[in-house]
């Protein structure tokens, strides 16, 4: 399903892709009470902190499965580019204008995931429900992917 582009998203000059991933029973006050103690106001980074990584998070808490690869080739390339040449300081030269949050430079999705394991064993959750089991599940979630 295609739709405008978020206002987040709309100097992408495309449509948003939304699609349907599943079932849950989280709530959506539940997945935001959990999650907000990883993404706090003032965090987010275009390159190591954004809607993506929030989305990946998301998605394992309420299914058990990650975002698709294809989905983070910007993170990983630009991180990798930074730690080897400094590519965001080279790209600054043709007029991006890149300047890292020193607020997000520490997070990683991987301690985000373990933390959401240790959590779901915590309430006694073994296993994610599954897309064929979704009729027993009110909620769907849909994931925006940049």
């Amino acid at each position: 399903e295609a739709t405008r582009p978020l206002v987040s998203h709309a100097m992408l000059n495309r449509n948003t892709e939304v699609r349907l991933i599943g079932h849950t029973n989280f709530s959506a006050s539940q997945m935001l009470s959990f999650l907000n103690q990883f993404f706090q106001p003032g965090t987010y980074d275009l390159i190591c902190k954004n809607c993506n990584s929030f989305s990946d998070c998301a998605l394992y808490l309420l299914l058990g499965q990650r975002l698709e690869a294809k989905y983070s080739r910007m993170e990983k390339t630009g991180k990798a580019g930074q730690k080897r040449i400094g590519l965001m300081s080279a790209l600054r030269l043709i007029g991006m204008n890149y300047k890292a949050n020193p607020a997000s430079q520490n997070f990683q999705v991987d301690e985000v995931l373990a933390k959401t394991d240790i959590y779901m064993r915590g309430h006694g959750v073994r296993g994610h429900p599954k897309l064929e089991d979704m009729d027993q599940y009110a909620s769907t979630p849909r994931v925006c992917c940049c």
